[in-house]
């Protein structure tokens, strides 16, 4: 997904005025979508600094994204957190994870490489397009 911040334009103009400075930024009116798809995997970095600068929120299991054509809901369908390779069982943490791998696959092999532990930590929302 690429997206374009459009700013409001009295917001800017202050902003420019000031000499542009980084710490006080011109406040974001929305976004444009410059390249989207139906599936959308979110750093919950972004997340936040969308939600601080008012073009994203999160509402009733959503992402909803203020755009220059009306809101997008993107249906959160995985949060961040810990989730088992095996099965993508989420867990509480990598300790509760490896209880769980003990329980209901022992003796396994890690089918993600880049995961040997079998647990793998996700800081990213993914979520799909709502209709």
């Amino acid at each position: 997904m690429f997206l374009k911040k459009i700013y409001e334009p009295k917001s800017l103009a202050q902003w420019r005025e000031a000499g542009e400075p980084r710490n006080n930024l011109p406040n974001v009116s929305h976004v444009k979508v410059l390249r989207g798809s139906s599936k959308w995997r979110v750093k919950v970095q972004m997340v936040e600094r969308g939600a601080s600068e008012g073009w994203l929120s999160l509402v009733d299991g959503a992402l909803v994204i203020k755009t220059d054509k009306g809101d997008l809901r993107y249906k959160i369908v995985n949060g961040p957190g810990h989730y088992c390779c095996h099965d993508g069982a989420q867990v509480e943490s990598t300790a509760e994870g490896l209880k769980y791998i003990q329980l209901h696959h022992k003796g396994e092999k890690s089918p993600d490489p880049n995961n040997p532990s079998g647990i793998e930590l996700r800081r990213y929302y993914e979520t799909c397009l709502e209709d």
